[in-house]
């Protein structure tokens, strides 16, 4: 046995006076975790204790500033939680001792200007066997087991659609665990999930709520599994915790699978409601319709739910088909080039960019906002024109701009507002002089400035 050597922490009992029995064995065993992903807890006749089978702790993990983090999926290793863990037990009046790779710590106290503060003692001893075990002395409580996902099987384990792990269950109550431990209770919601990429604030209790809202979605544009998707879908009709948390920003993965389940659940005629205009109308055409929250909407569109618009055209048999830029004309494709590179510098500072996209539209139609996908549609037959072209652009980049309908004084209005925004970014004077041909003189100016 070697001396006995000491560590005096210039940190108060008091710090992190809200934490208890369950945020100090909870720092104790994610270094567990990060150390080999399992680990078991025991009441014995000393008190609890906790033992993984990992590479052990070492005397400069006991100092603060020293971590040894592997990666951004590590959960503590011997970081500053340890630490803390020491300093909570301590002024819950629980010793502590830590056997690891040949060297025994204890805990002990000191004094600053009356102030009781940590001490560590530590010393080399003959044990080398590997891991480490940590003794709560005298603490027989809850060991918190259920509080961590190790012994539990998901109902779906993969990644969200950027890679970060993620897992699904199915318990009550219903839980959020972050890296395999738990933050907090998610009340009504469906299910309980485990993810790596959320933040939470200092004490590991609450989950940032956009964070959360953001990996909840990237988790379920990545699900396949259609049963699961169905009570996914059962969950937003029933309105529960799923339905306000979950940002659904991007299309699905399986986007068959997730329009099959959505139709299972909400009807084959069901549609998503984005304007009573249209709503009223596809609801007179045999449709239901489903109200999302902006954060599901958008995603769900994209995944290939229709809208009541894309529902009212489908039953009275007219379509919107896509064109791919490559089955256009040398023109059709040079005047479409032309309108997204003034869209681009029109909306480079807008949170929300517009798309510009050829399509096959129905012959009274030479260009629609399509609001829910960001696209600005112009009919093919336009863009043989750029003229034509840039004329219908105009209009529906007031539509997306300014928010206005058709036949409307407002929309008159929002049609000069779009026109004097288009002359000033691009540089184009309005008192110089009268043309003889002043839209080819405008495209002239326009382009040169667009160039």
């Amino acid at each position: 046995m070697g001396e006995w050597h000491e560590i005096a922490y210039p940190i108060s009992l008091q710090y992190r006076k809200h934490w208890g029995e369950w945020e100090a064995i909870r720092e104790i065993v994610q270094n567990s975790l990060d150390e080999c992903e399992s680990f078991e807890i025991l009441q014995t006749d000393e008190g609890t204790v906790i033992r993984d089978s990992g590479s052990g702790l070492a005397v400069k993990h006991l100092l603060f500033g020293v971590s040894e983090k592997k990666s951004k999926d590590s959960r503590g290793r011997f970081g500053e939680g340890l630490k803390i863990a020491l300093v909570v037990l301590k002024r819950l009046g629980y010793d502590v001792t830590i056997r690891s790779n040949g060297l025994e710590v204890k805990t002990s106290t000191h004094e600053i200007e009356g102030e009781r503060c940590l001490k560590l003692l530590y010393r080399k001893i003959d044990n080398h066997t590997d891991g480490t075990e940590v003794i709560i002395h005298g603490y027989k409580g809850s060991a918190f087991e259920d509080r961590f996902t190790i012994n539990k099987t998901p109902v779906w384990r993969g990644t969200t659609i950027f890679g970060d792990k993620a897992e699904i269950y199915e318990e009550q109550p219903t839980r959020l665990y972050v890296k395999d431990i738990y933050v907090q209770d998610l009340p009504n919601a469906m299910f309980s999930y485990n993810l790596w990429d959320v933040r939470l604030e200092e004490s590991r209790n609450i989950a940032d709520s956009w964070s959360l809202s953001y990996e909840i979605g990237r988790l379920w544009m990545n699900v396949g599994d259609y049963n699961l998707l169905v009570k996914f879908m059962e969950a937003i009709k029933l309105k529960k915790w799923e339905y306000h948390n979950c940002y659904f920003n991007y299309s699905s993965n399986h986007p068959h699978e997730f329009v099959k389940a959505f139709k299972e659940v909400f009807g084959q005629n069901a549609f998503v409601k984005c304007s009573n205009t249209w709503s009223s109308e596809a609801e007179w055409r045999g449709g239901v319709p489903v109200e999302l929250p902006s954060e599901l909407q958008e995603g769900f569109i994209r995944s290939g739910i229709p809208t009541d618009e894309a529902f009212v055209l489908m039953k009275s048999g007219r379509t919107r088909v896509p064109v791919d830029d490559s089955e256009l004309s040398e023109t059709q494709l040079e005047n479409l080039l032309k309108l997204r590179k003034v869209a681009k510098r029109l909306t480079e500072h807008r949170d929300k960019k517009i798309q510009v996209r050829a399509f096959k539209l129905p012959p009274d139609e030479e260009g629609v906002w399509m609001k829910q996908s960001g696209v600005i549609a112009i009919s093919t037959s336009a863009l043989n024109s750029f003229l034509h072209a840039f004329s219908v652009f105009h209009h529906e980049l007031t539509h997306a701009l300014y928010g206005v309908g058709d036949g409307t004084h407002g929309m008159i209005h929002a049609l000069s507002k779009c026109a004097a925004l288009i002359a000033s970014e691009f540089d184009i004077p309005g008192k110089v002089r009268i043309p003889r041909n002043p839209y080819k003189d405008f495209k002239q100016r326009l382009l040169g400035s667009s160039q």
